[in-house]
């Protein structure tokens, strides 16, 4: 995701676009039983193809110049700061608790920084 081909910026744009109800083709709806029959039936952003990356699944829903400016939810000033800290940072330390929140040995440690501001 980081070095995304097409840029962060323009990755998280796609992104953003794909996962909202601006991508016309974004159709939920609940999957009838956890079973890989079911799984295959969701979007590409959550179950990608097999040869691809996050970066080559959401390229292809790039919204066009006119859907960037049109969106409410999104403006372009905004986002801009949000994709260049992302891509400045990575967002490393949001991420750690993910990484390590069901390895006991780190359990403890994180329970020093729960309510820190950091």
């Amino acid at each position: 995701m980081w070095h995304a081909p097409q840029g962060m910026h323009d990755f998280l744009r796609a992104y953003y676009h794909m996962k909202s109800a601006d991508w016309k083709q974004n159709s939920p709806f609940p999957l009838k039983a956890r079973t890989a029959s079911e799984w295959a039936k969701l979007p590409r952003y959550y179950i990608m193809d097999m040869a691809k990356g996050m970066a080559e699944t959401v390229a292809p829903a790039m919204p066009s110049s006119a859907a960037v400016v049109a969106c409410k939810w999104l403006p372009e000033d905004e986002f801009r700061v949000y994709s260049a800290e992302y891509e400045r940072t990575g967002f490393q330390g949001g991420l750690e608790e993910y990484r390590v929140r069901w390895i006991d040995k780190y359990y403890s440690e994180l329970q020093t920084l729960f309510g820190a501001d950091n």
